[in-house]
């Protein structure tokens, strides 16, 4: 059998400020989840998609509620 580990959420008011450095996070909102970074271009800081090329800041996630780190397989 195959198990399956749960992402650790956690809510966006505990998101440390340390988050909002450009990396890449897993975040979840009323459609789901994305892959988003925090962007600080041109003044408009937010939460933007953040894969496959994307130019930055073009893809608002609007609202997350909860955010995990992206770790890599061990």
């Amino acid at each position: 059998m195959i198990s399956v580990s749960l992402i650790p959420w956690q809510p966006m008011e505990l998101l440390p400020e340390d988050r909002k450095d450009g990396r890449r996070l897993l975040l979840w909102n009323q459609l789901g989840t994305s892959v988003a970074a925090w962007d600080n271009t041109e003044g408009a800081q937010g939460w933007c998609l953040a894969f496959g090329g994307l130019p930055a800041g073009k893809f608002p996630v609007v609202a997350p509620s909860y955010w995990s780190d992206i770790n890599p397989p061990v």
